[in-house]
């Protein structure tokens, strides 16, 4: 679900990411269902070809929205993949390419 950040949420957004070490994207990602890998590899794709133009897209969550796993691209056109538990960003990944979600979906035949 694409999602409008104010200003104020994307400068703190900003900040979580410089003043925090990434993770390595599998550390996240295995912790999304299957179903939301799919959703949140397809919408990189279009993040990246510029398919959507929003900065911030929520793919998947659990716990009743208590935690979110969304992609965010920022100013310096990186994209990341952020966990954000109860409306907190918890953690985040630079998803460098789509191979970073391999082994994290599967799509039954």
């Amino acid at each position: 679900m694409a999602t409008t950040l104010s200003q104020e949420k994307i400068t703190y957004l900003e900040d979580f990411i410089e003043k925090t070490v990434p993770r390595k994207s599998g550390d996240i990602l295995s912790n999304v269902s299957n179903g939301d890998v799919i959703c949140g590899l397809d919408t990189y794709k279009k993040m990246k070809d510029g398919e959507i133009d929003t900065k911030y897209y929520k793919f998947g969550e659990n716990g009743m929205g208590y935690t979110v796993y969304s992609l965010y691209k920022s100013k310096n056109s990186k994209i990341y993949l952020i966990h954000v538990d109860m409306q907190t960003p918890y953690a985040y990944a630079v998803i460098e390419n789509e191979t970073e979600f391999e082994g994290y979906y599967f799509i039954p035949k």
